[in-house]
């Protein structure tokens, strides 16, 4: 999945480097990147069958890979992709 900034503003990274030899580009986190970053790693300790499985913060937008495994849970406590995303844009 991805989610874009506000008016896709670039606030999250920066990308640097690389060149026409295949130097690789590095991206550098902003203070608003650490801060998402942040809860993104919170995602598996608020959710116990979730999975954060990649991720990749860019400078206005990120993606997210995440693993949902309720197998065996009742529907109606199993965590969603839009409960985890609408409490990832909560974290305050």
């Amino acid at each position: 999945m991805t989610i874009c900034t506000d008016k896709r503003k670039n606030l999250l990274s920066k990308i640097v480097g690389g060149d026409d030899l295949g130097a690789p580009k590095k991206i550098i986190l902003k203070p608003y990147g650490k801060i998402v970053e942040k809860y993104i790693l919170s995602i598996e300790k608020a959710y116990d069958t979730v999975t954060v499985e990649n991720y990749i913060i860019m400078p206005n937008h990120i993606h997210l890979l995440i693993l949902i495994d309720n197998y065996g849970l009742p529907r109606s406590s199993a965590p969603t992709i839009s409960n985890i995303i609408s409490a990832l844009k909560e974290y305050k």
